[in-house]
């Protein structure tokens, strides 16, 4: 009986290890597939408010707030800096508080992503930036924080702008020149300042022969480890301060690891009541495959929903 358990547990840790690495495969496959930059971004001006857009009146029903909150209407965009992704975004611009908010609509062959962006840039060249965007960044952003609030309303999203703004005003000063410069110009600083931090820090390389930049082999794996990494967090529609511990503790897909390999040795169990038993030994090891996968996943399932994880 002993010899069995130990074949059990040994087939579950190949099965679950050859799970992630196909896992991982798919994701660096990915990576490697979707990930390449136009060397400069392609912007045109446009009009959206004769298009029909999949909310009906997405881009409509915030003009009425962002006016009545001080901005101004400053034009329709389609920006292209991936191939076979395009970007249609509304840019409204609050001067005096030097606030940019950007209502995305970003296309692509299989996925349509809409989201709303609050920018603030210092003199010091920090910045930041308030968004719906669910998603952590694939990239190393310097002197750049990025507030996740997926569930917040417009009004909601502005006034955690404008307390950030505050807060930050105590130790740097807010720059107008920004704000100020024309949306086509600000749109090519950032790429090509972004592009340019990535280089440095070895996550994109210049590709002359089409003039684009693609992830490095430290790239992939940094982004496909954040995909991951996102993927295995629990629950889509998370608060701010979820999306923020999340996006930076480690331990909490780690121990997820474990509850996976629970669902493992319950499918092994399982699978083996296809054959009969040889004796009552193999009977007994394969009721108890079951229920240690039962209670592993009971366990790391009850540690997942009430244990509090800081960050490290």
């Amino acid at each position: 009986m002993p010899v069995m358990i130990i074949k059990i547990v040994l087939i579950s840790i190949a099965v679950t290890l050859l799970a992630m690495a196909g896992r991982v495969g798919f994701a660096v496959l990915t990576v490697l597939r979707n990930i390449k930059r136009y060397a400069k971004p392609r912007i045109e001006q446009i009009d959206l408010s004769s298009m029909l857009d999949p909310d009906g009146n997405y881009y409509s029903k915030y003009n009425n707030i962002l006016t009545s909150e001080g901005f101004e209407f400053s034009g329709d965009y389609s920006v292209i800096t991936d191939p076979g992704i395009e970007t249609k975004m509304r840019v409204f611009k609050n001067i005096s508080e030097s606030i940019e908010a950007d209502l995305y609509q970003i296309q692509s062959k299989d996925a349509l992503k809409m989201m709303i962006t609050l920018i603030t840039e210092f003199e010091d060249g920090f910045t930041i930036a308030t968004s719906t965007n669910r998603e952590p960044s694939m990239f190393k952003l310097k002197n750049f924080r990025i507030y996740s609030l997926p569930d917040k309303n417009l009004k909601d999203l502005i006034l955690f702008h404008r307390q950030k703004i505050n807060e930050e005003s105590k130790v740097r000063k807010v720059s107008q020149e920004k704000i100020k410069k024309s949306v086509f110009e600000n749109i090519e600083d950032s790429y090509s300042k972004q592009l340019k931090e990535q280089l440095e820090n070895g996550i994109l390389k210049y590709d002359s022969a089409t003039n684009t930049y693609r992830p490095t082999l430290y790239g992939v794996l940094r982004i496909t480890f954040k995909m991951l990494m996102f993927s295995l967090e629990e629950g889509r529609n998370k608060s701010m301060s979820d999306t923020q511990i999340m996006g930076s503790n480690k331990r909490k897909p780690f121990i997820a690891f474990f509850s996976l390999f629970g669902s493992v040795l319950i499918v092994i169990g399982l699978l083996s009541y296809i054959k009969n038993a040889e004796s009552s030994a193999d009977l007994y090891s394969r009721l108890l495959s079951i229920l240690l996968g039962a209670l592993i996943s009971i366990i790391i399932g009850y540690i997942l929903k009430t244990k509090k994880f800081k960050d490290s």
